[in-house]
């Protein structure tokens, strides 16, 4: 018995087809990998922004708070200068 060569091709390697269909799935998946890692750093940059943001304000307020408090002493003992002396 005789083997008819479409059986030989057919059994020996792979077909342009699914040649074709394995590059398009490794290559969306890292396409996809890509863009979920470049998501993740952009979500990992706003939150890094975000908190020294928010320790800047702190250390602002914190600053004013100092300010204001010397303001108060300084009004305080300014107009009881000028009630015992007089300017």
């Amino acid at each position: 018995m005789r083997k008819s060569k479409k059986n030989i091709y057919y059994k020996n390697g792979f077909g342009l087809i699914e040649v074709v269909v394995a590059v398009s799935i490794i290559s969306s998946s890292i396409l996809f990998v890509m863009f979920v890692a470049q998501l993740s750093q952009r979500v990992i940059g706003d939150g890094v922004s975000r908190l020294q943001a928010a320790f800047l304000a702190e250390e602002g307020s914190r600053k004013n708070n100092k300010r204001r408090k010397l303001a108060v002493r300084h009004r305080f003992f300014a107009s009881r200068f000028e009630l015992l002396f007089g300017f």
